[in-house]
């Protein structure tokens, strides 16, 4: 029996840190080695790896976020032994925290890693960015509710972290945020002004024009969004109406953020034929409901009424819930539907408009069994298919549309749902089988997106029998229901 001396475990030992130092743990080599990972059981081995073996915390949270789409449960786990292990580590602390599922949680875990590391940005930022959609979204603080007793009790958090990390995008952008929430406007600019001398991402004309408005300033908001869009080569394409319409777009979303109604009323009312146009007319309409002069939002959805109605609930409008309260709403509610119904011929004519003509990148991807289907094997056909992903939101709405069109679609027609951007094909499978989707399931690659420009999902495209592209959708439209038949017998035509 051969006995392991001390050298033998010296020289073992260097082999394994030279093996550890050429291996590259980087983001693109962990994207690369999951790749290649046929098992669940494998891809556990190279996220430990990781852990292991990378010492850039970003790298390290890249590993934790595959792991825990993966099985949360086991990234837990093993993120609890580590804590346990490493007690006084801040970034382990931090780690940890990541993964809570309770914001308070969160912000505990958060000032546990800056008492052992005072000066550690991640910290911070585990703690205050759960405050994020309170200050991005403009919340009032509730002083009653736990979280919003948290966001009193750290407030001075802000300034620590902008201070302490002087040159980090996310600290300085969250700071700035803070600022804007609490109405300090020219303390907020001048962190802006020093952003955008950093280069930061965020520093963006419309970030000043927003800050102009919130401080009245609404002509140098106007003429700030006026020189971005003269000096974007995309909109030096546009007639001047439509780069006055994409102004407008600009100007009126920044003024809603700003919540100045009155301006949003002054400046739609003074344009010439306002009253055509459906855009400005749910502005107007919101705008006046935000100030409490229903009598005004009233005309403006005569208006409504008179270009073909509307679905409401395409508007999504949140203020309609304060006007159903008034006696008129029945009566205007009927109108609207009326003439929404009345109008679906000329709403089709609209949508076959949009039609393209850009030929299809042939694929060639498997099914949950194994099989492979060809795209230009399907030519003679029309084919839909919609890119999505288990955990996309606007995907889970479209998709029960898109199953209930599939089970009574017309002969010479193929409906794919195609899995992109999640790794776990058993997650798809066990999806579409609990929701009891009619259609076919197909695992994309992770070049297929970017084939056909997908930037988000949901996005749907409608192939003709030829093999080209002639409709495509991105997000989720309340409207699917009745477009998607459209669009199919425009083509089988």
């Amino acid at each position: 029996m051969k006995r392991i001396t001390v050298f033998g475990l010296f020289i073992l030992a260097l082999v394994t840190a030279a093996i550890a130092q050429t291996t590259d743990y980087t983001s693109e080599s962990l994207k690369d080695r999951l790749k290649s990972a046929e098992t669940k059981e494998a891809r556990v081995e190279i996220f430990q790896d990781f852990l292991k073996n990378a010492k850039d915390l970003d790298i390290l949270r890249s590993v934790q976020d595959e792991w825990r789409r993966d099985d949360s449960a086991s990234c837990v786990e093993q993120f609890d032994k580590l804590l346990k292990r490493n007690p006084k580590s801040a970034k382990y602390t931090y780690l940890r925290g990541r993964l809570a599922s309770d914001d308070l949680e969160k912000i505990k875990y958060g000032h546990e890693a800056l008492n052992l590391d005072p000066k550690f940005g991640y910290g911070y930022r585990l703690v205050l960015t759960t405050f994020f959609p309170i200050i991005r979204d403009n919340k009032p603080i509730d002083a009653t509710n736990p979280l919003g007793q948290a966001y009193l009790a750290d407030t001075a958090l802000f300034a620590k972290w902008a201070a302490t990390e002087p040159r980090s995008d996310m600290a300085q952008m969250t700071y700035y945020q803070y600022l804007i929430h609490e109405k300090r406007y020219d303390e907020a600019e001048k962190i802006l002004d020093r952003s955008k001398a950093l280069n930061f991402s965020w520093t963006s004309e419309t970030e000043y024009a927003k800050l102009y408005a919130l401080q009245g300033r609404y002509e140098n908001a106007l003429l700030t969004l006026s020189e971005m869009l003269k000096n974007n080569p995309k909109t030096a394409k546009l007639s001047d109406a439509e780069k006055a319409k994409e102004l407008d777009g600009y100007y009126l979303s920044i003024l809603a953020s700003a919540n100045a109604n009155e301006r949003i009323v002054k400046y739609i009312s003074d344009k010439s034929g306002f009253e055509k146009d459906l855009d400005y007319l749910q502005q107007l309409i919101t705008a006046n409901i935000r100030m409490n002069k229903l009598d005004k939002a009233f005309e403006s959805f005569e208006y409504v009424v008179q270009l073909g109605g509307a679905q409401l609930e395409e508007w999504d409008l949140p203020e309609i819930a304060v006007i159903q309260k008034d006696t008129r709403w029945p009566a205007m509610a009927k109108k609207l539907t009326d003439a929404w119904k009345n109008g679906a011929d000329k709403r089709r004519e609209k949508v076959i408009a949009e039609k393209i003509n850009v030929p299809a990148p042939d694929w060639d991807l498997k099914t949950p069994d194994g099989k492979l289907v060809k795209l230009s094997s399907l030519k003679g056909s029309v084919v839909v298919l919609d890119f999505w992903a288990t955990w996309c939101g606007p995907c889970r709405m479209a998709m029960p549309v898109i199953s209930e069109y599939t089970g009574k679609k017309p002969q010479g027609v193929r409906v794919f749902s195609i899995q992109v951007w999640e790794p776990d094909h058993q997650k798809a499978v066990d999806f579409m089988k609990t929701q009891g989707f009619k259609m076919e399931l197909l695992f994309g690659t992770e070049e297929l997106p970017k084939q056909y420009e997908v930037s988000g999902i949901p996005t749907l495209f409608i192939i003709d029998k030829n093999g080209n592209i002639r409709y495509k959708e991105i997000g989720y439209s309340p409207l699917l229901a009745e477009k998607l038949p459209w669009w199919v017998d425009d083509l089988l035509k």
